[in-house]
């Protein structure tokens, strides 16, 4: 595994100096992602995804996709299959109904992660819990080492985050079974944090690493770079450990939340 020490809590929001070993190698702004739209659904992509192609973005090291969806009331993805791929996913609004081939049945409420380590395949589907209300959620798909491209499918969810917990990373997905979170077949950390008004919380990085910042709400500099709903920032560290420092500006009226994608670059083709 890679070497990170433990996040802590947020300190007062001060002018920051960034570790030069950690560069910021792409952004992606919210209007420029693709986007699917049908009767039910609206999804945007932030990289290449079923009929959507852009080959300056077919993913971040081993991070293949991150699915912005919405899905109307009723409305949903029916049984269809994966292999060969991690999938997480994240409720932001709403409740999604999950049903898969390994048996598992489970409402995914605001807070919840839930796993799914596709392997040697799994059929499932997802459909919007409600009648009356939109579903709002994240599905990430993140490339397994070799062990996870031949597994027996496996299924994990949990309450993941804790919204009371303000100016901390919460871990949400690792690839460490020791650590309190869902795991995936990969070398990865998923964090989610909620950072208020004059406050700066920042994150160690390990060397040699691909790091995706992902914008949830409000608005945030992560090293100097600012962050809005739906935007994207890609950092790279090469030889050497780095530092992502994520401030609110005080003056603003509400919190930013977002989330932080660790993984490790592509090794294969």
């Amino acid at each position: 595994m890679h070497s990170m020490t433990q996040p802590g809590a947020g300190t007062a929001h001060v002018a920051a100096s960034y570790n030069p070993d950690l560069k910021l190698a792409t952004r992606r702004l919210s209007p420029q992602r693709g986007m699917t739209s049908v009767d039910w659904l609206t999804s945007y992509h932030t990289f290449s995804f079923g009929a959507y192609k852009d080959p300056e973005f077919n993913g971040f090291g081993t991070l293949r996709v991150i699915n912005d969806d919405t899905v109307k009331p009723g409305g949903g993805f029916a049984a269809h299959g994966h292999q060969q791929m991690e999938i997480i996913t994240l409720v932001i609004r709403g409740t999604l109904a999950h049903k898969d081939s390994l048996g598992n049945g489970s409402i995914i409420h605001v807070g919840d992660v839930q796993v799914m380590s596709a392997g040697q395949g799994i059929q499932h589907s997802e459909f919007n819990a409600s009648q009356q209300e939109l579903v709002h959620f994240l599905q990430v798909w993140v490339i397994p080492n070799d062990h996870g491209m031949l597994a027996r499918p496996r299924y994990d969810q949990r309450r993941a985050i804790n919204p009371a917990i303000t100016n901390r990373w919460q871990l949400l997905v690792t690839g460490d079974p020791k650590l309190e979170a869902c795991t995936i077949y990969q070398d990865v950390r998923f964090y989610y944090a909620a950072i208020t008004p004059g406050m700066q919380l920042p994150l160690e990085v390990g060397a040699n690493r691909c790091v995706w910042v992902h914008g949830i709400s409000g608005r945030c500099e992560v090293n100097g770079e600012r962050l809005e709903d739906g935007d994207g920032l890609g950092f790279v560290s090469h030889m050497m450990p780095g530092k992502l420092s994520v401030g609110v500006d005080e003056r603003q009226s509400y919190p930013a939340s977002l989330l932080v994608f660790d993984v490790p670059p592509l090794q294969r083709i």
